[in-house]
């Protein structure tokens, strides 16, 4: 059957993602699940059963059983491609092997080098690195391409491309955990892909390194099938390699500046003491049953004593996760009352807030909004905002609030907005104009200080999305009136 709808598909089934190839796995409802792939080759009266990554030996009878459903009882396994060694993803091949003893498996020398010592056989061992093109023919004529990537995350790890349907079978790379339901990649698959490659893979240069391999296959994959997390198709594909080709992992975040880091730390600790001292005893145990993940991904946080005192990520992810967790259960003023909380520290500290989503936490049943609580910053004028607003005397704050309101709507007018843009504002020029909270925003009239002036229509453009109108100056002939 092929697929149309993946949220409305029984879990515990096989599915083709293309023609003759089935995603034959098993879902866990665990942060990290495995999935393992099938391939028939067939013409006219030839038929090759090919396992690719064919699991660990928890999930074998569903796979057992899957195969069954796609093959018929009497089903023969003549393949197992095997990506890298982890157990894993390869584990199962032994499994294989005793039942049909003549099972080859194809993989790199390196990648053979530990997985022998499963009790794998060595006279059914077939090399990847003998084939100097990196490419072989089936007897049915299909063609397969295997692709390095060394270092991602194994120095042997290896890719398989198939040609006829254009899908690259990629391992750990492009792997994350699974935060949403479905089989296939959307948007909201990032997170979890980020954070899977940000601690396993060691360096982005490994990653720029593979990415330029899986470039050079011809034609252009349609599908990334990676053996942990959703696959990544049509236009997600391209998507993906782009986010994916700059990301910082491993030893790039482990060198991060140390004092960022604790900037951080710091932070996600004032927001925890909060929230355990000042909000209901329930958010606060929430939080921190959240925060660990399960036995299947390794701990985002070093946690000791309830407080957290290290990161495995970078920084500015590693807070958003840790706010994707707060804001998960709570609702209605609470929830309210939390984003006032995060806002209020990320200002405190002169955190940046503006790439953070307070609106990420939503469950999968509400509808997407188009308003977010951060926008990007407008790029620096080298100076040049110094001069642009000195023909004016001062800043009429009353006539400033309502042009907002009249651009953002009523309903979107609150202590919020004026948070998304205080933030933008250095905390001292907010302090030097006694500004500590936005019902101090509310109760300012006017102003002639010219850096707060400028840097404040600078913050309101960005949040508005355009300059700001004539009326909100108030001249000398004015106050003469």
């Amino acid at each position: 059957m092929n697929i149309t709808n993946q949220t409305s598909m029984d879990n515990t089934k096989p599915f083709e993602i293309a023609h003759n190839i089935y995603w034959i796995g098993k879902k866990t409802g665990f942060d990290l699940e495995m999935n393992v792939y099938l391939r028939i080759f067939e013409k006219d009266n030839r038929k090759i059963n090919m396992l690719i990554d064919p699991g660990p030996p928890t999930d074998f009878d569903i796979i057992e059983q899957n195969l069954k459903t796609v093959l018929g009882k009497d089903f023969k396994i003549h393949f197992a491609f095997i990506n890298h060694q982890d157990p894993d993803v390869g584990y199962n091949a032994l499994f294989f092997q005793r039942y049909f003893p003549n099972m080859q498996i194809i993989t790199t020398e390196d990648t053979w080098r530990l997985i022998r010592f499963y009790g794998l056989n060595p006279k059914k061992f077939i090399a990847v690195d003998k084939f100097k093109s990196r490419s072989i023919k089936m007897i049915t004529g299909h063609k397969l391409t295997f692709v390095p990537t060394p270092y991602c995350h194994f120095r042997g790890a290896c890719a398989l491309y198939d040609v006829s349907e254009r899908i690259l079978f990629s391992g750990d790379f492009f792997g994350g955990l699974t935060e949403h339901p479905g089989f296939f990649a959307t948007e909201k698959s990032w997170p979890g892909i980020k954070i899977f490659q940000q601690i396993y893979m060691p360096t982005n240069t490994a990653i720029e390194n593979a990415i330029s391999e899986i470039l050079k296959v011809d034609p252009e994959p349609v599908m990334i099938a990676p053996q942990h997390g959703v696959m990544i198709k049509d236009d997600f594909v391209q998507y993906y390699i782009d986010k994916i080709k700059n990301l910082s992992v491993g030893l790039d975040l482990y060198n991060q500046n140390k004092i960022k880091i604790s900037q951080y730390i710091e932070a996600i600790r004032q927001i925890t003491h909060e929230v355990k001292t000042k909000f209901d005893k329930k958010v606060y145990d929430d939080l921190q049953h959240l925060l660990h993940t399960d036995d299947s991904f390794p701990e985002i946080f070093s946690i000791r004593d309830d407080e957290i005192y290290d990161i495995k990520i970078a920084a500015e992810d590693a807070l958003q996760y840790f706010i994707t967790k707060l804001l998960r259960n709570p609702g209605g003023s609470v929830k309210k009352d939390l984003h006032m909380l995060i806002l209020r520290v990320l200002a405190g500290l002169n955190l940046p807030g503006d790439n953070l989503s307070l609106e990420a936490t939503e469950t999968d049943h509400q509808e997407n909004t188009n308003e977010t609580l951060f926008e990007e910053e407008v790029p620096d004028t080298n100076g040049a905002e110094e001069n642009i607003h000195e023909d004016r005397d001062h800043l009429n704050i009353r006539k400033l609030l309502e042009v907002i309101e009249e651009e953002s709507g009523s309903d979107k007018f609150n202590e919020l907005t004026i948070l998304r843009i205080m933030l933008k504002i250095p905390p001292d020029i907010l302090k030097r104009n006694q500004v500590n909270s936005y019902n101090d925003f509310f109760q300012l009239e006017e102003t002639r200080d010219q850096q707060f002036i400028q840097k404040l229509i600078t913050a309101c453009e960005s949040v508005i999305g355009r300059p700001l109108p004539e009326k909100i100056w108030t001249n000398e002939e004015e106050d003469g009136k």
